[in-house]
């Protein structure tokens, strides 16, 4: 499993929703586990939700997330253990709606 969170410039809930269901589409990936909430900070909103990853082995799933990645930002900075805490950050979407992007590949993955 892992776990995103998307920061949005969107100024209501309804437009952080489509942004959301733009980059599902991008993924090609059905999410789950979706929350909405203001974001202050940038006058926005923040959502958080899961992606099931198909990988039988971790190196399989740490592949196929910074993939399912690449589909929605480049410049991606990563961070953490690779057996265990990986994480992943970008600032430079390819997804209209999207100020910043961050993934972590879950505990029960590792």
């Amino acid at each position: 499993m892992s776990v995103w969170s998307v920061w949005s410039p969107a100024k209501s809930e309804r437009s952080a929703r489509k942004v959301h269901k733009w980059l599902e589409e991008r993924l090609g990936r059905e999410t789950v586990a979706t929350t909405f909430e203001p974001y202050p900070k940038i006058g926005g909103w923040m959502f958080t939700f899961h992606v099931p990853l198909t990988g039988e082995i971790h190196s399989e799933r740490v592949v196929e997330l910074i993939a399912l990645g690449q589909r929605i930002g480049r410049g991606w900075i990563l961070s953490g253990d690779v057996y265990g805490d990986l994480s992943g950050w970008s600032n430079q979407p390819s997804v209209a709606g999207i100020q910043a992007i961050e993934w972590r590949l879950a505990e029960s993955d590792a």
